[in-house]
């Protein structure tokens, strides 16, 4: 199966799925994970192009109460799966949503979890913040069972919004925390495709208005569960903002992963 996830940035458009689509490293995917887009987005032009809308559009709409950015959220396409939200109602970690995810064909199931982490407030509180998201929901009784289900069988996919550039001892510490709670259980797709640490990749997945680079995007998966045949994040001159329209472009490149479910 081939998996894109992708932060579209500000809402998702035509123009930009023409644009993802135009390189053949990320057209034809079975799943389409896109974060940062709002419902209206979702047109059947879109749906054509990346795949029917699985289960529903997600979003907590605290994006447009808060900052007046936009109504925005998450959603998955395909045309090869039925994907449907586990947990119901309002999710108690901010877009740390587990779906479960059918072969139409084999029937052969496995769960996704979207992330797209954000501030849990306008305080900004660090503690409850962004990756704080992952990690308090890693270690929540009930909410963990989706994260790491008894047959291994996961994915967790999407912009978590930290990495191994952020400096700070905090967010270094954490991001050591969430490496060493995964670690038994999950990698990274690229880095394990690659042969690289978390940290050690040259490129980068994320290019803010600062001129600052991170590695913010990815694609873990379980081990033992899925057979990695390549793994990719899109190029730097194809996907860096300040080279594209404002109106088409995006500050995050695609990351694509090519897998085989183990039976």
């Amino acid at each position: 199966m081939k998996i894109v996830s992708w932060n579209c940035h500000m809402g998702l458009t035509i123009d930009k799925v023409h644009k993802l689509q135009k390189d053949e490293n990320f057209a034809d995917a079975d799943i389409y994970a896109i974060q940062e887009c709002e419902e209206k987005d979702i047109t059947p032009e879109i749906e054509n192009s990346l795949g029917k809308l699985q289960d529903s559009w997600y979003g907590d709409h605290k994006e447009y109460e808060w900052y007046h950015k936009g109504d925005l959220g998450i959603a998955l396409f395909s045309n090869k799966y039925k994907i449907e939200r586990i947990y119901k109602g309002e999710e108690r970690f901010r877009y740390v949503v587990p779906y479960k995810v059918t072969d139409k064909v084999s029937l052969d199931t496995f769960t996704l979890v979207h992330i797209w982490t954000k501030t849990k407030d306008r305080a900004q509180n660090q503690n409850e913040d962004y990756l704080m998201f992952v990690l308090n929901a890693m270690k929540d009784p009930e909410y963990s069972q989706y994260l790491f289900p008894a047959d291994n069988k996961v994915i967790w996919l999407g912009d978590f919004n930290w990495s191994a550039q952020l400096t700070s001892s905090f967010a270094k510490e954490k991001f050591k925390e969430f490496e060493q709670g995964i670690s038994e259980k999950l990698y990274s797709a690229y880095h394990e495709f690659n042969n690289l640490s978390l940290g050690e990749e040259d490129i980068r997945t994320f290019f803010d208005t600062r001129a600052r680079a991170y590695f913010n995007d990815y694609i873990f998966v379980g081990k033992n569960a899925f057979e990695i045949e390549s793994a990719m994040v899109g190029s730097k001159d194809n996907w860096l903002h300040s080279e594209c329209n404002d109106r088409y472009g995006s500050d995050h490149c695609p990351v694509m992963v090519h897998l085989a479910l183990r039976q």
